[in-house]
């Protein structure tokens, strides 16, 4: 491309700033739409492979579910959200998968909320029925202050708490030893047996706010119930996680008498969940990038409109080119570029304009507490850069075209 060309296609995109502009401006925000969706995307599929991952490769949850659904389905989700209500699972259900072979551990869950109070200070709180073997299932629970909650706790439906440290500060303050105090748990009193170091949140859910107590004592005294809502099993280092996830479902199908489409129940790894939140987000992330494609396909319309009208207004210009001597060929190249240049100048701000939105979007979700770890990799910028080459080509073809068949003759005539 020879500094001729050059000046040509400068001085013509120059002439009409107005005119380039709102063509640029098409391309400007198809090019962000996708910069921000790639990299945004990216960074939301490594926080939550993360966040999962963080329970331990070892670790296997079995909750119930909502018969002829899939564990990790959306209709089973949708359909307890609505208020299907399954109460199966129960304490004797973890107790027989605890003698499975390659089981290390097991513990349950039984999640609800109670009015707590400490002195003078009161809270809505979060209560997490569970047994003594919760620090060895889930690693992240760990002692800074006291010690957990015993079997003999779990076995005497005792009224003992193990904080989690956001709850602790909030009924005690930041300086106050809460081991062996009292709290009021709904109309029960409750002595505070130990709290838990710092944690953090998963998926925006804090489990620093949390307070555990034996599950038997949920049951009995705060909800009246005799069913947990989920059983979660660490496998013995070195076995296969699958293979002890096959063996928990064989067990409590013939425990609740199932006999696959209808189980009550569902065992899965984490490798499972892991692949299956994988490959929702990639459903959704293509389906993004498919829509904000959408405004790229206008931009490319743009460019096309604002061609066709550049090679009706420089048609003399385009014949006298013509009688010194230039091809056809020269001609369609000059307009093709022009429109190439135009979406290659929008690709590159759109690029700009993505990357700010993505470190202002990351800003302010750290700032709620979520690490999403969103790095601006090639990826986003190279798919808007082919994007923005494609949508050039394929929409300055047609101008290019029409402008390399005007001849001297008709521009004359012009």
């Amino acid at each position: 491309m020879n500094r001729t060309f050059v000046r040509t296609i400068t001085q013509s995109l120059t002439a009409h700033k107005a005119r380039t502009f709102l063509t640029l401006l098409g391309m400007i925000v198809s090019v962000m739409a996708i910069v921000v969706v790639v990299t945004i995307g990216q960074g939301i599929a490594r926080y939550v492979s993360d966040q999962v991952g963080s329970f331990g490769a070892q670790s296997i949850q079995v909750e119930v579910k909502v018969p002829s659904t899939d564990q990790l389905s959306n209709s089973n989700y949708s359909s307890q959200a609505l208020g299907v209500q399954i109460t199966t699972l129960t304490l004797d259900d973890a107790a027989a998968v605890s003698k499975l072979p390659g089981v290390a551990a097991t513990t349950v869950g039984l999640i609800t909320q109670q009015k707590t109070r400490a002195g003078n200070k009161d809270t809505q709180a979060l209560i997490l029925g569970t047994t003594a073997q919760q620090p060895q299932v889930d690693r992240n629970v760990k002692i800074a202050q006291g010690a957990f909650f015993t079997p003999a706790d779990d076995a005497a439906h005792a009224q003992v708490a193990v904080l989690g440290s956001a709850i602790k500060e909030e009924l005690f303050g930041a300086f106050t030893d809460a081991v062996g105090k009292r709290i009021k748990i709904g109309r029960n009193r409750y002595r505070v047996v130990g709290v838990l170091r710092e944690r953090g949140a998963t998926f925006g859910f804090s489990w620093d706010d949390v307070i555990y107590l034996p599950v038997t004592t949920v049951q009995k005294k705060l909800m009246g119930v005799d069913y947990v809502q989920y059983i979660t099993v660490r496998a013995a280092d070195g076995t296969d996680p699958q293979t002890v996830a096959d063996d928990i479902t064989a067990l409590l199908r013939i425990r609740h008498g199932t006999h696959g489409p209808d189980d009550d129940f569902g065992a899965a790894t984490i490798q499972e969940v892991q692949d299956t939140m994988s490959s929702v987000l990639k459903s959704v992330n293509i389906l993004l990038l498919l829509l904000a494609s959408i405004s790229l396909l206008v931009g490319g319309v743009g460019i096309m409109n604002v061609m066709l009208v550049a090679v009706q207004e420089r048609v003399r210009e385009i014949g006298l080119r013509r009688a010194l001597g230039a091809r056809a060929q020269d001609i369609r190249a000059q307009f093709l570029a022009e429109a190439v240049v135009i979406a290659l100048i929008g690709a590159l701000i759109g690029i700009v304009l993505g990357a700010t939105l993505v470190l202002a979007a990351t800003v302010a979700v750290h700032s709620r507490g979520m690490d999403v770890p969103v790095t601006l990799s090639a990826i986003g910028p190279l798919i808007g850069i082919g994007f923005a080459l494609i949508a050039g080509v394929v929409f300055g073809s047609y101008p290019a075209l029409r402008a390399a068949r005007i001849t001297p003759i008709e521009a004359l005539r012009r």
